[in-house]
């Protein structure tokens, strides 16, 4: 069955339905040749092209896109198609160069058919900086809005502390630069051998270098250092090679002369269960005090006693502060231990060779931590006492 061409209207037959018809040279060649000559005839001799005012126009702009330079203001677009666009339709694509840069969302009314929000793809009113000035934008209308087309779409959730500095991402606000800085201080030797890390720069990777010594036991060989704070011994061990060094490695450090006669007597260290003999005997010298004392009334007879020297004194002299004349007490557990001397000027005879066993009620004596001596004044008595 015989057909036309849907462009140019040309006669065509169907081989099969067609193939017993006989040939007809007006409407198969000559008519059909006249059609191809009269289109022929409206192209440009030197373009090759149809003249723009020959080409029909669709003002549907649904098979074409319509273009326009916007006018209105920046967030407030205004698009004048030729020929006008009569009605919005789903699919109705313009393209539009932009006379200001938007500020937020916007709007597009093209040919007064009322303002229509433009959308990004993602269904989002364009952000401030999205549409810029002197730049040409196509724009479909889906039926609600206009989407920008070619716009990027949906976004991820970095910002820009997420981003390197130094480049940049792209965002529903537009492309704006990272501020993300690799700020690292480590350097090689410092991280285990065979570990890697990054420093400054986030494209190059580090490995370490630092020897892994885990479950070394290590000896004598390294040194050591003491600090001393007030009651206390801080000992820092220095290993001898570097490296890591785990909960399993050890590091034994001899230390001489922590023996019980090396610290004072009185003095216990129980991190390493010692307790100290060391006091002024053991190093040759002698126990001594001094001090004061006042004469005591008990009954008929007056004393002094002194307690709580903590050593037993084996030489003791007291005397009378003060006064003109001499009163004396002198002990020498060397010389007479059941005997001391007791001298005084006051008196007409003025030495006595004192027993302790000498009036007994007045219980004078010498003993492992303090003494007491017969006096026979009230005065304060100035004595010192060697251990």
């Amino acid at each position: 069955m015989a057909s036309n061409t849907p462009k140019l209207g040309l006669l065509k037959k169907d081989p099969i339905l067609d193939g017993n018809d006989t040939f007809n040279i007006q409407t198969m060649l000559n008519e059909n040749w006249d059609k191809i000559d009269e289109k022929v005839a409206l192209l440009d001799p030197l373009t090759g092209k149809i003249p723009a005012d020959q080409v029909e126009v669709d003002s549907s702009y649904l098979n074409s896109t319509g273009y326009a330079v916007t006018t209105g203001s920046a967030n407030v677009l205004i698009a004048n198609l030729n020929p006008p666009l009569t009605t919005y339709a789903e699919g109705v694509s313009i393209r539009v160069k932009i006379s200001a840069t938007n500020t937020g969302a916007s709007t597009l009314n093209v040919n007064g058919l009322g303002a229509k929000s433009i959308k990004k793809s993602n269904g989002n009113d364009v952000a401030a900086g999205n549409l810029k000035a002197g730049s040409i934008y196509t724009l479909t209308y889906d039926g609600t809005a206009f989407i920008l087309q070619g716009e990027g779409g949906e976004y991820g959730t970095a910002t820009a502390g997420d981003v390197l500095s130094g480049t940049t991402i792209g965002t529903e606000n537009g492309v704006i630069p990272g501020t993300l800085a690799l700020t690292g201080d480590a350097i090689a030797s410092q991280v285990l051998a065979g570990k890697t890390f990054y420093n400054t720069n986030a494209k190059s990777k580090v490995t370490g270098t630092m020897p892994n010594r885990s479950g070394l036991n290590v000896g004598a060989g390294g040194t050591a250092n003491g600090m001393t704070n007030p009651g206390k011994f801080e000992y820092d061990v220095i290993p001898p090679v570097v490296g890591y060094y785990d909960l399993n490695s050890k590091i034994h450090q001899v230390l001489t002369n922590l023996i019980p006669s090396n610290f004072r007597a009185g003095v216990t260290i129980p991190e390493i269960g010692l307790s100290g003999t060391l006091d002024i005997a053991s190093l040759g010298g002698k126990k001594f005090a001094t001090g004061t004392v006042s004469g005591i009334l008990s009954g008929s007879y007056r004393t002094i006693e002194v307690t709580g020297l903590g050593f037993a004194p084996k030489y003791i002299m007291t005397w009378v502060a003060g006064t003109s004349y001499v009163v004396l007490h002198y002990y020498n557990s060397d010389w007479n231990p059941a005997n001391y001397i007791q001298i005084d000027t006051s008196q007409s005879t003025s030495f006595w060779n004192r027993p302790f066993a000498d009036i007994p009620q007045i219980g004078h004596y010498v003993g492992p931590s303090g003494f007491k001596f017969l006096v026979y004044y009230n005065s304060q008595y100035n004595w010192i006492a060697f251990g």
